[in-house]
């Protein structure tokens, strides 16, 4: 008997491979506790066929257990052969085989549609993501007749595949990030299962509760039966994992009507509606209607595009080829206003201030030291990274101008509002917020620094393990704040009259 059978394929996997490899692959292997859970889910329905379409090391196949026809795919060959060993060798049939879930023109199984389709999909963010992937987002737009957002992660593709390939009557049981409940991208996802499935119940992970090692995201079960006419309630329910398992708690259900595919979900979770109602009850508006929302400047590569004073002045680069910049939260104060003299301050202790601001073509720049930095930039191989080679010119950054404010993107305390008195602008680790006319960042400071508006945004940002928090431009958009009223003309005629001005 091989060795494989004295250990999991998962054990195999994590001494054959790299962390770097697994995060490539986007593999995370789902805890046993959560796999028994899973399993009895998916057999909750009578299955007789279950298919897991990411299969790794095939926790969720041995789960399921003997008495059912088992099928496996996957991308890597490794994970293929130390599942398909370690079955064998402990005596136990199943199907598994090499390939892309995702491409129905190469299908690798002897078995097409299926009873349950149980997952963990492989965690791939957009940007990680092969064009071939991207492109998916089109095909299954047309499929469901839904927008696919291009920013979507590889499981959306799997939600989507998964219920194309389940018979009438089966279940579908996934466990993903919880974020596609609330983010905008996530609205295909949940119109897809609406649609096609009555949705059973999704069980919300208390957001410390980190089921997978070196995720720090909180995660969500999906468990929805195949359905042509739909009409049931959505459930939703809050869980915690204990060394039991998954422990369910407080749950509601709401109508279709109630919550719709383009409403964010986890506020309707008991616990959490139960905090927001008393601070959104008198918030009549939106942050939105105020303010304008954006990432940052990727530049491709900081450390070529900011610059220290130490290097600008060392390659004698012009002074109108540069402007103030700050990189991260680190740059910013404590409390209060960037004011030019704090922004200074980064000189002293040899930090990057300023962002190589050019957009004239190379043959408009003869005779400046500019151009000799740009071609050393050139020599680099900075003109083939992923920004730089789609701009033209390579080295002219995105032109967004100057923000009123800047805010923290991640925080594990609370989002800071940070008003910008130094002209600077920022790189994609902070946002930027424009106050929107005729609201003046006068009138929109009090609003950001309001600290209700910080508890809110830590419920409607999307919240990862250990407590750390992420904001989303659109996160921002939808903020509840108080109304805030402008002088409009004749407010303002008025107040004039009073002042015998």
């Amino acid at each position: 008997m091989s060795d494989l059978a004295t250990q999991t394929p998962e054990d195999v996997l994590l001494t054959m491979k790299t962390r770097e490899e697994r995060y490539r692959l986007g593999q995370f292997f789902t805890p046993d506790l959560i796999a028994g859970f899973m399993a009895d889910a998916a057999l909750a329905g009578g299955a007789e066929t279950v298919l897991d379409p990411a299969v790794g090391g095939g926790v969720l196949l041995r789960a399921i257990g003997p008495g059912v026809r088992r099928f496996g795919i996957d991308i890597d060959a490794d994970s293929v052969a130390a599942t398909l060993e370690y079955f064998r060798d402990n005596g136990e049939q199943i199907e598994v085989a090499v390939g892309d879930f995702l491409d129905a023109s190469r299908w690798p199984l002897s078995v097409e549609t299926f009873d349950a389709v149980i997952a963990n999909p492989p965690y791939i963010r957009h940007h990680n993501l092969a064009n071939g992937h991207k492109r998916l987002a089109h095909h299954y737009a047309a499929v469901f007749k839904t927008r696919v957002s291009s920013l979507s992660g590889s499981y959306a593709y799997f939600f989507f595949e998964a219920l194309l390939r389940l018979n009438p009557g089966g279940r579908l049981v996934f466990i993903t990030p919880t974020e596609f409940l609330d983010a905008r991208y996530g609205a295909a996802i949940k119109q897809a299962i609406l649609d096609y499935c009555e949705l059973d119940e999704i069980l919300v992970l208390r957001q410390d509760d980190l089921a997978f090692d070196g995720v720090l995201t909180t995660s969500a079960i999906t468990v929805a039966t195949r359905r042509d006419k739909p009409i049931g309630d959505i459930r939703l329910t809050e869980a915690t994992l204990t060394r039991e398992g998954v422990q369910r708690g407080a749950s509601v259900s709401m109508s279709r009507r109630q919550l719709t595919a383009a409403t964010p979900w986890t506020p309707m979770l008991p616990t959490r509606a139960a905090r927001l109602l008393p601070l959104v009850r008198e918030r009549t508006a939106r942050l939105g209607q105020y303010a304008r929302f954006r990432r940052g400047i990727a530049t491709g590569d900081n450390g070529f595009f900011c610059l220290t004073d130490k290097k600008a002045g060392e390659w004698g680069i012009e002074p109108e080829f540069l402007v103030p910049v700050v990189i991260g939260s680190k740059d910013l104060p404590e409390s209060g206003s960037l004011t030019r003299e704090h922004w200074n301050a980064a000189a002293a202790t040899g930090g990057r201030r300023w962002l190589l601001w050019c957009h004239q073509p190379k043959s408009a720049l003869k005779g400046t030291n500019v151009l000799r930095y740009i071609e050393e930039g050139e020599r680099l191989g900075i003109p083939k990274r992923f920004n730089c080679r789609s701009r033209s010119p390579w080295y002219g950054v995105e032109v967004v101008p100057p923000p009123d404010f800047f805010v923290t993107y991640m925080s594990r305390d609370r989002a800071r509002f940070v008003r910008n008195l130094a002209g600077a602008r920022c790189m994609t680790s902070l946002l930027n917020v424009w106050a929107r006319l005729p609201v003046t960042a006068e009138q929109l400071e009090p609003v950001l620094h309001d600290p209700t508006n910080a508890i809110l945004l830590r419920e409607f940002g999307r919240t990862y393990g250990g407590g750390l928090g992420k904001i989303e431009p659109g996160d921002l958009a939808e903020l509840p704040v108080m109304p805030v009223r402008t002088l409009d003309a004749a407010d303002a005629q008025l107040a004039l009259s009073l002042t015998g001005d």
